[in-house]
């Protein structure tokens, strides 16, 4: 009769603590752990490739900055007046007049 007393464990627990539920399942655990491995990768994958990205945004801004500020340098030095102080030490000295345009009669033959 003390057998009778003895709690015996479920149907249910027995299933799952019995080895026949544990190697049914196996291949969907592994495929379980594989997609949670691809969604952890992917995530560091995603970080990693917004790190590079904003980086790169600040170099390219960097570079922006360097290009304005060479290219109103040159501007600068390109002025009329800034050439002629420059070839003013090589004895170079500005011509008083303006230019003269030749033009062209229709008179003169080439024979």
């Amino acid at each position: 009769m003390e057998k009778e007393n003895i709690e015996t464990k479920p149907d249910w627990r027995k299933k799952i603590m019995g080895s026949t539920w544990i190697s049914n399942n196996v291949p969907f655990c592994l495929y379980v752990s594989f997609l949670a491995v691809v969604y952890i990768f992917k995530g560091h994958y995603t970080e990693t490739t917004i790190k590079n990205i904003n980086k790169i945004n600040l170099e390219l801004k960097d570079l922006q900055y360097e290009y304005k500020t060479i290219s109103s340098d040159l501007m600068f030095q390109n002025k009329h007046s800034e050439v002629v102080k420059k070839v003013a030490s090589m004895g170079l000295k500005e011509f008083p007049y303006p230019p003269m345009r030749l033009k062209k009669t229709e008179n003169s033959t080439n024979n």
